[in-house]
């Protein structure tokens, strides 16, 4: 077909429109109980997956049943033929990256969705890609756990979410005392918690988008994620918070120093 005749696509004449779509990545290996686990848990819009060239087929077929089943959009399986080799690395990436241009054609959008990548199945080395990949595309890591009893796999119990290293890094510049406000009220009234804590309109909408906190639709009530009470919890405990807490300190100490430093030098030029 003749590049005239091809017809309009929706994201070369308008721009999208709606909530961004929510992409699933699945690295997978031989076992695949946990991607209809992690489906149902997520609901997301697109599905992918990243395997060996082993497990190609078969996840070809699985994912045109599942898409069917679970109403989401198709996405691409890709697959390597050297995971067993020191080039496998490389090759993960590479096909993993080929996701995202995959989804700014469907979507239209520049950054498409939230990304949610899926750590469980496959060998190591492609959970540490994986996990990579999360930071690298700011998005949701998790985990699906099979129970030790042998009890069945519950969406809503037995998936651990992680937070990127956006969101963790965000969640420890935030001041002590308004993540033990957070950690102690973990939902609650927009104007209770302006009124009860320091921290900006900005920082507080950030965090949103890292998923540490939500807002209901009205837009009058907050609460805080899963991801972000592992966050808070993870810095107000133990070793991490003392470090943090000797680092306010010091930073404290220092403006300081140097609004005294400042003071003099004023008083210097006046009495001189």
């Amino acid at each position: 077909m003749s590049g005239t005749d091809e017809p309009t696509t929706s994201n070369e004449n308008s721009a999208p429109t709606g909530p961004p779509d929510r992409v699933m990545i699945l690295f997978m290996g031989g076992r695949h109980e946990h991607a209809i686990t992690s489906i149902q848990r997520y609901a997301p819009d697109a599905v992918h997956i990243v395997t060996s060239d082993d497990f190609r087929e078969q996840y070809v077929r699985r994912l045109n049943d599942w898409s069917k089943k679970y109403e989401f959009r198709k996405g691409t399986v890709q697959s390597v033929n050297d995971l067993f080799e020191s080039t496998s690395v490389d090759s993960l990436f590479a096909k993993a990256f080929e996701i995202i241009p995959h989804e700014n054609e469907q979507t239209g959008n520049i950054s498409p969705s939230r990304w949610y990548v899926g750590l469980t199945g496959g060998t190591m080395h492609m959970a540490a890609v994986a996990t990579m990949l999360t930071n690298l595309l700011n998005a949701t890591a998790f985990y699906v756990i099979r129970p030790s009893d042998g009890s069945a796999v519950m969406p809503n119990r037995h998936v651990l979410e992680f937070p990127s290293l956006t969101a963790m890094s965000l969640a420890t510049g935030i001041h002590k005392s308004d993540v033990e406000y957070l950690m102690g009220e973990s939902k609650g009234k927009m104007s209770d918690l302006a009124q009860n804590s320091n921290l900006p309109e900005a920082l507080f909408y950030k965090m949103v988008n890292q998923n540490l906190l939500r807002v209901d639709g009205s837009g009058e009530q907050w609460a805080l994620t899963p991801v972000g009470h592992r966050c808070f919890s993870t810095i107000m405990s133990g070793a991490m918070y003392m470090h943090l807490k000797i680092i306010e300190e010091m930073k404290i100490k220092e403006e300081e120093a140097n609004a005294e430093a400042a003071n003099e030098e004023q008083n210097h030029i006046y009495f001189g």
